[in-house]
Formats: C-alpha cells, structure tokens, sequence
C-alpha cells in the first residue's frame, strides 16, 4: 500500500527531529557530567560559605543515599578546609521532619562544629535554595559560595546561583552513584525551564 506523499514527508521530518532531539540530550547531559565532575574546590582559597543541597529523606529520619553522598563530601571539604562555613538547604521531610535539620545533624555527628553550620529550611528546590543563599550572603557580606551537590545537579544548580547575583562559584560533586544517572531527563529539562525562569 502506498502512502501519500504527505504522510511519507511528516515521518521523514518526525525522524529528523527525534534524531536532533536525542543528539542534543546526549550532548547536554555530556556537558553537565563534564561540568559536575570539574571539582573546583580548594582548600588555599576557601569559599565563604558551601550550600549544600537537600535531596530526601527516609522514613526513619536518616539522608537518603543520595543525600548522605552529598553530606559525606561536605564532610571531606570541612576537613580540608575549603569553606568558612556550611549552608544546610533542604525542604521538608516525611511527617513534621525537616530536611535541613537532619543534614544538620548528620554533619555534626560526623565532627563538623555546628557554629559553622546555617539550617535552610525553606530549600525545597534548587531555585528556592539560590534564591536564599543569594540572601544569606548579601545580608553576611558573603561573595563566594561552594556548591556541593550530585554532579548531574551541578550546572543546573550554578545557572541558578548566578540568575541571583551569586557568581563567585566554586563546586563540588558527591562521589559517583549510578543512581546519579537516573536524574539525567530531569537535569535536562530542568536546566533549561531554569533558563528560561523569572529570577
């Protein structure tokens, strides 16, 4: 059966475009891992504050793996001195359990001295915790700011940080999980609803 040349010229050109689409996806999400995994933290020039980002937690009060990757680094960067001081960022948990306080104490259990350590409450997303960082340092007369997070989140998380004035960024991501990946059509179609966002 033939098909009419209409119908053949539409499928010709929805192929194109998937082919377009899936070259662009492969090519971003190579970019943002290229970008998540260029660590730029150092410990000769500390950053005023880190802002590490909530991710969830479980039902028993303790960081997801996700999160406990993130909280682990933060750790790491703390004994290696690469911030003056911590930012907790994280929304709310499962029942009255706050994300910023479980991050909180995680850290301090780990031997981070908790006068260093600022809770976020209101950091339910990436947008909500730029948005307050970029407060906190204007109102501390902070300039630089160390971001730890998962290293798909990275470039989402600077795009954000700097739409709010905050541009002295230094980063660092959590060590690899293959669950990581899974946030790739997220991270992507996020990236770009954040670039398009009123700030």
């Amino acid at each position: 059966m033939l098909l009419h040349p209409r119908f053949v010229r539409l499928r010709k050109w929805l192929l194109r475009a998937a082919l377009i689409f899936i070259a662009w996806f492969v090519l971003h999400c190579a970019l943002i891992s290229w970008d998540g995994f260029s660590d730029s933290a150092t410990a000769s020039a500390p950053a005023d504050a880190a802002v590490v980002l909530g991710n969830g937690i479980n039902a028993d009060g303790t960081p997801n793996k996700v999160l406990r990757a993130r909280l682990e680094k933060t750790v790491e960067l703390y004994r290696q001195g690469a911030a003056r001081y911590i930012v907790c960022s994280g929304g709310t948990g499962p029942g009255t359990l706050f994300e910023a306080e479980i991050m909180h104490d995680f850290l301090v259990a780990k031997g981070v001295d908790p006068a260093i350590i600022i809770v976020d409450r209101g950091g339910k997303d990436s947008y909500s915790t730029a948005q307050n960082a970029a407060k906190l340092f204007a109102e501390r007369g902070w300039h630089s700011a160390l971001i730890v997070s998962s290293f798909t989140h990275i470039s989402r998380c600077k795009l954000a940080f700097r739409r709010f004035g905050l541009t002295d960024l230094r980063t660092a991501h959590a060590d690899f999980q293959w669950r990581d990946c899974k946030a790739f059509p997220h991270e992507f179609f996020g990236y770009y609803y954040y670039l398009v966002r009123k700030y």
